[in-house]
């Protein structure tokens, strides 16, 4: 990827959201969400929405909302763990031995008891921030069920118009072929999911096929699946480089058949 073709490319093509690159933007905070919707509107004449990606959005999009209460918004793992008491457990046990080891000088002893007391004030103090700014985070997370400016944007951004059911039906007969041969998108999903999902991301592929058959333009599709059914092979989380080979091909077959 030149430089020159990497400007032709934002120049030209049709920039392509997947469900995920959609919903991601419920998981950034608000400062952030409203940049990106910023950026969606400065791009919109740039950008489509396969019809199978809103579908699974619109179905799934409640869940996606609250996924940051439950996932992010937990008590902390030293919500669970009484220091304090512990040390004044070992006080009250250096007291009461206090003729034996270990001891402590009694000044120490004071000045340490003094410090247990500053300590518990302080941690009081960081309980209660945390479930004050965790309380306002999850008021504003569950806001966002009635009134999501994410939601209304991407309903005004162009979309595309869903396979019918018998045009899925094929999809997935040409999908259990595809998926035993492991042959690119979405057969990594095979083990996961079920009925039409296992097939979603093929789905998807085949409406940026037609869409850009059609437009006869080229595509950038944007995606937070970094699994190894879209990119060749790369360190699981790191940044992949290049689409699937299988992928291009068949994009690039697809095109040629416009001038066939």
């Amino acid at each position: 990827m030149t430089e020159e073709r990497e400007k032709t490319l934002w120049d030209e093509a049709l920039v392509v959201l997947d469900t995920n690159s959609i919903c991601a933007m419920y998981r950034m905070t608000k400062d952030t969400q409203k940049t990106m919707l910023e950026i969606l509107k400065y791009l919109k004449d740039k950008l489509w929405i396969p019809g199978h990606v809103l579908y699974e959005y619109q179905k799934n999009r409640m869940e996606v909302i609250k996924e940051p209460i439950s996932k992010w918004y937990g008590n902390p793992d030293f919500f669970n763990n009484n220091y304090i008491q512990q040390l004044r457990n070992f006080v009250e046990k250096l007291e009461e031995q206090k003729y034996y080891h270990p001891y402590f000088e009694d000044k120490e002893l004071d000045a340490f008891k003094k410090s247990i007391d500053d300590v518990a004030d302080s941690i009081d103090y960081i309980r209660q921030t945390v479930r004050d700014e965790y309380g306002k985070r999850k008021g504003e997370i569950l806001a966002l069920q009635n009134s999501d400016d994410i939601f209304k944007e991407i309903l005004t951004l162009p979309s595309g118009k869903e396979f019918s059911y018998s045009e899925k039906i094929k999809i997935m007969e040409e999908g259990e072929w595809r998926y035993k041969q492991e042959l690119p998108p979405g057969y990594m999903d095979s083990s996961e999911k079920h009925g039409i999902q296992k097939y979603g991301d093929l789905i998807i592929w085949k409406e940026i096929l037609n869409k850009a058959k059609t437009d006869n333009c080229s595509v950038i599709f944007v995606t937070n699946d970094v699994k190894q059914d879209w990119y060749e092979e790369h360190e699981k989380k790191q940044n992949p480089n290049c689409p699937r080979h299988e992928l291009l091909l068949e994009f690039m077959e697809r095109h040629m058949a416009l001038y066939s």
